[in-house]
């Protein structure tokens, strides 16, 4: 979560873990919230298992930019500023 707050250059990891749960729904923060918590899950099954690779992944709607970091198509560092720019956009 802390490579997540320096990309981002704020303390997402606050609202997750800590609220209040009224900053973390607001469209803004959820997405990014959301992303980083399923590569942050990725990577802790990735260290727990390292012989299970994923043969396809597939995600539907923002679950798509986690399923295209799990399966290489783009880096984290890329793909988190990317997501918060979409929460960005969609709360305008």
């Amino acid at each position: 979560f802390q490579e997540g707050n320096d990309l981002l250059k704020r303390d997402l990891a606050s609202t997750i873990f800590s609220g209040p749960a009224s900053l973390l729904t607001e469209t803004y923060n959820s997405q990014a919230a959301i992303y980083l918590s399923s590569i942050a899950i990725l990577r802790v099954i990735n260290f727990l298992f390292p012989e299970i690779q994923p043969y396809a992944t597939a995600g539907l709607s923002l679950g798509e930019y986690s399923a295209a970091t799990a399966a290489g198509c783009i880096d984290f560092s890329s793909c988190l500023p990317l997501v918060q720019q979409r929460g960005a956009l969609m709360s305008s």
